[in-house]
């Protein structure tokens, strides 16, 4: 329509992009990031995650715990023992831009744990090793998450639980 501005103007024959894509893109793991991300899990293994309900206030016996074990980045699998239910259970294992992914079907349903980032590093004579993962949880129907974990993650906008997860062994 004339006299209308675009919202975006061209500069020097490229686009700009809008302030919140390029905050969201330079501050994503990106495929270098997701890629470092899943050798440090695949490297520990197992982790233990404490995580605690993220829209109610804290209370005795509303923390989760996890035990995930047997991460195998080529086989994309690992098993999950929860506080919450009986027996270990097979999870699906992805990694992505926006961090490493355990699902989890439920029926029809998904329950997604995400490792999002290292929070804390140590350095030892073998290198520097994650020892504390930013991570979130959330129970879901979006079951695309096994297409494309990424895009079911941003498309869910909160989550259930929010904690942490640290390696089983930490040397």
């Amino acid at each position: 329509m004339r006299g209308m501005q675009p919202r975006f103007r061209p500069h020097a024959g490229r686009s700009i992009l809008p302030i919140a894509t390029f905050l969201a893109l330079w501050s994503a793991p990106g495929a270098h990031g997701a890629s470092l991300l899943m050798d440090q899990v695949t490297q520990a293994r197992d982790l233990i995650c404490e995580l605690r309900p993220t829209a109610v206030p804290r209370r005795r016996g509303s923390t989760i715990m996890l035990y995930i074990e047997s991460v195998n980045a080529e086989a994309r699998s690992a098993r999950l023992v929860s506080s919450g239910t009986a027996g270990a259970r097979p999870v699906q294992v992805y990694a992505g831009d926006t961090g490493v992914h355990f699902v989890e079907d439920v029926a029809s349903s998904v329950k997604v744990t995400s490792l999002l980032s290292c929070e804390a590093w140590k350095n030892n004579a073998k290198g520097r090793k994650c020892v504390r993962y930013e991570a979130v949880s959330a129970w879901h129907f979006d079951t695309s998450v096994h297409r494309d974990p990424d895009q079911a993650f941003l498309r869910l906008g909160t989550t259930s639980f929010r904690g942490t997860c640290e390696p089983w062994h930490l040397e």
